[in-house]
């Protein structure tokens, strides 16, 4: 168009008219070119500053984690080891890890979706069945590794967009499992479920020496079929002999002669009165001497009880009547078998009463009257309580129960306004006093805590995603979430987490191209305004061009 206006000037002077109009447009485009050149630059200058100090997650450690802080080596996740840090060490024997098969591991980069997202990862406390703050399930399930507790959970559930990755040790075990450690956190992942160890078979016991030539009684047990009746088994051990007969003699009159060459053999025998009897066996038998056999006589003796009759043989004791034959005594009713011993569905024996206990948990929002405030937004200086009911449903009664709860993730954005009668213990653990429960009973425990003022806007923890996630997240039985208001600080982190991770370097040389190819066209458009201004002058001045 620029070329056009001028080339055809000299012939139709009218056309200044449309080159006046011309330049007024451009020096319009100009302003706006170079609007957008200062807010490019600008953003360049940011993105330099970025670089330079560029901005980092919270370095608060995570009760969560199973090494708060975690570690930046290998050496010295191996001497947190040897020392069992935090119980570094036992948790990793549960995997078949040891300090020095640490001392070899490698490092390696892992997304939370690798191995067909099958990736669990470690944490100490409980998270519920959904991470709020990402929505994606869990799969929680306990590890029980000595006294304590942990959970495992998806390694993806943390994930605000499609995946994570990771700096982890890795190291497989003796049975070919490998186990992983992050370097963030100390939290053990594993491929799915991690089949818990086995005792080692215990060592085979070494029969008795024994010399050749030689013959010893080597048992003599009476086994009871009933409250009088029992079987007699007699054995002999030894080298370069032969057995010849058994001479049973019961202690009480009565004897039995078995001939036979076994080096082992039984016989049962019934009392006709309770007492007790002392019974022996002579065993005849030909040893290999020097110049021939050699007959010997070896001697055991046992001693036996009889009983009056026993009306309850399930039940421990003697019982000479029908009315003492209840096999669960510590189980309200009569049961006439064991089956009918466990308190409840859940218990894996008659003395699982806890597997009876059924835990649930609730929170009021006090100060907007929100009975439920599960999955509700809280504010500044807002009173919360929460109630932990435990119920047993079964049909034995729970001694001296612990309620406990571990308040951690509440202690980010609250504080504790009332216990409860309560006492807070270490790893922000609160502990109720030891109650009894009875059957069909449910004891309740409450805990009151207030909202703080400023709410912190603290960043997401670089070793917990759930730590302020501007979510209290509490678990008793059920997950309880109360979310929390965000700033411009806490909605930027959000954005900036789901955005590509294209590196300083890779930012930083997009910012420059944008730059260079704005302030190009911004250079033209000026250019251009300055030669159309050039046109203007020249014609007033001389009347034609």
């Amino acid at each position: 168009m620029f070329k056009k206006l001028i080339s055809n000037l000299p012939f139709n002077p009218s056309l200044i008219n449309q080159v006046s109009f011309y330049a007024k447009r451009l020096h319009k485009e100009e302003k706006l070119r170079r609007l957008g050149v200062i807010m490019i630059v600008l953003s360049l200058f940011i993105q330099m500053f970025a670089i330079i100090s560029p901005p980092e997650p919270t370095l608060a450690a995570s009760d969560n984690d199973i090494l708060r802080g975690g570690f930046t080596s290998r050496d010295q996740a191996v001497a947190k080891c040897r020392a069992n840090e935090q119980g570094f060490a036992t948790i990793l024997s549960y995997y078949g890890v040891d300090c020095n098969l640490l001392s070899i591991a490698e490092t390696h980069k892992i997304k939370s979706t690798d191995n067909g997202n099958t990736l669990d990862s470690m944490g100490r406390i409980s998270q519920g069945p959904i991470v709020t703050r990402t929505g994606k399930a869990t799969d929680e399930y306990p590890v029980r590794i000595g006294n304590q507790t942990f959970y495992m959970r998806n390694l993806s559930a943390w994930d605000s967009g499609t995946s994570s990755t990771y700096d982890m040790l890795a190291v497989p075990n003796p049975s070919g499992r490998t186990v992983m450690i992050m370097f963030s956190c100390g939290n053990i992942v594993t491929s799915g479920v991690f089949p818990p160890p086995t005792s080692p078979p215990p060592p085979p016991v070494s029969p008795p020496p024994v010399t050749p030539g030689n013959a010893i009684c080597s048992s003599f047990v009476a086994t009871p079929l009933s409250e009088r009746s029992f079987r007699f088994n007699a054995a002999t051990s030894g080298n370069d002999y032969t057995v010849k007969s058994y001479e049973f003699d019961f202690g009480n009159g009565k004897n039995k002669t078995i001939t036979t060459s076994s080096k082992s053999t039984s016989t049962s025998h019934t009392y006709d009165a309770a007492s007790t009897y002392v019974a022996s066996v002579k065993i005849n038998v030909d040893v290999k001497g020097a110049s021939g056999p050699v007959s010997r006589t070896l001697l055991c003796q046992v001693s036996v009880t009889t009983t009056t009759r026993d009306e309850c043989p399930l039940v421990a004791g003697v019982q000479a009547n029908k009315s003492e034959c209840d096999v669960c005594p510590a189980i309200p009713g009569e049961q006439s078998t064991t089956a009918e011993c466990k308190p409840c569905d859940n218990s894996q024996n008659d003395q699982d009463v806890t597997a009876c206990l059924v835990l649930t948990k609730t929170a009021k929002n006090d100060t907007q009257k929100i009975e439920n405030a599960d999955g509700t937004t809280a504010s500044a200086d807002d009173s919360i309580t929460y109630t932990l009911r435990t119920k047993n449903i079964g049909k034995a009664l729970v001694k001296g129960y612990v309620v406990e709860e571990n308040i951690s993730d509440l202690l980010d954005y609250a504080t504790v306004t009332s216990y409860g009668g309560g006492k807070l213990e270490a790893n922000n653990v609160i502990r109720w006093p030891a109650t009894d429960i009875s059957p069909g009973a449910t004891i309740t425990k409450q805990l009151a805590v207030k909202i703080k003022n400023p709410i912190p806007q603290t960043p997401i923890s670089a070793s917990d995603p759930a730590k302020f996630d501007l979510v209290m997240n509490n678990v008793y039985g059920n997950a309880v979430n109360i979310k929390l208001p965000s700033n411009i600080v806490k909605t930027t982190e959000t954005i900036t987490g789901s955005l590509p991770k294209t590196g300083p370097g890779t930012t930083l040389v997009i910012s420059m191209v944008a730059t260079m190819i704005v302030s190009y066209f911004f250079a033209r458009t000026r250019l251009l305004a300055k030669e159309m201004d050039m046109v203007q002058t020249e014609y007033v001045t001389s009347g034609s061009y």
